[in-house]
């Protein structure tokens, strides 16, 4: 039976960003969460990084509230979310804090079990973009947002084919049902009234690099993600991260 990780987050009174080797898992800024998240697809064999990050509320000179982070091997034997070993935590405040504004801590942990993700080995070190890679990376994004608001599903499920089929291998399912879900889930949001989504340029993107460039995480200058699509009742957004394999960018998370 197929390992399953997750990560518990309970946080109150501070805001908050955590990141497993160096991808952003939760980040809230008005001050209390309390969630719990798979992460299968963040870790790999080997030394991982939980880093945890938070910061005083408005108008308060220290952090006032409480923070625990905890990374485990889920029980198989249970149907909900259950640690059996506990690898990484990390409790606030702590011994290390001394009353400033902002506190920030990084504690490393092993996996020896594998990981069925694909990306670590596949994925080409891109340590800096290049403008070649910039347009490219521009031009797959846009493609699927185009996709998605004109009612192309197909084209969209094929430009996230392979973060699609990392998905199958990661949670243990088979990729044609994902590519079934994936297909309406955009049909779902192609019945919405009235779709509004803003185009993505090369002036909007902002991207951050994981794993030593080889996944890069795309968002927009003004905080929101690379695509949002709004509707008359709802808005989506999709967080997007690229990675550059056999001399290609491709939607990989």
């Amino acid at each position: 039976m197929q390992n399953h990780y997750f990560i518990y987050i309970d946080v109150v009174d501070a805001a908050v960003e955590v990141k497993i080797n160096g991808a952003s898992i939760e980040k809230e800024k008005r001050g209390s969460i309390n969630t719990t998240k798979p992460v299968n697809k963040w870790i790999r064999s080997g030394e991982n990084t939980l880093e945890l990050s938070l910061a005083a509320l408005k108008k308060q000179d220290s952090i006032s509230g409480r923070a625990e982070i905890m990374v485990y091997l889920h029980d198989n034997a249970e149907d909900f979310p259950t640690p059996k070993v506990v690898l990484a935590k990390v409790l606030f405040p702590n011994e290390e804090y001394k009353g400033e504004k902002t506190y920030k801590t990084t504690v490393t942990f092993e996996l020896a079990d594998s990981v069925p993700a694909l990306v670590m080995d596949q994925a080409e070190e891109v340590p800096e973009l290049s403008a070649a890679d910039t347009d490219e990376i521009v031009l797959l994004i846009e493609g699927l947002r185009t996709a998605l608001t004109s009612g192309d599903y197909k084209k969209a499920v094929e430009l996230q084919k392979y973060k699609i089929e990392e998905d199958a291998r990661i949670d243990g399912k088979k990729p044609e049902d994902l590519y079934k879900v994936a297909e309406e889930t955009f049909q779902m949001i192609g019945k919405e009234q009235n779709l509004v989504s803003q185009p993505f340029d090369n002036e909007s993107m902002v991207t951050e690099a994981i794993w030593n460039g080889k996944m890069y995480k795309i968002s927009r200058n003004d905080g929101e993600e690379a695509i949002t699509i709004d509707s008359d009742d709802l808005s989506f957004a999709i967080p997007i991260f690229v990675s550059k394999i056999s001399g290609q960018w491709k939607i990989v998370r």
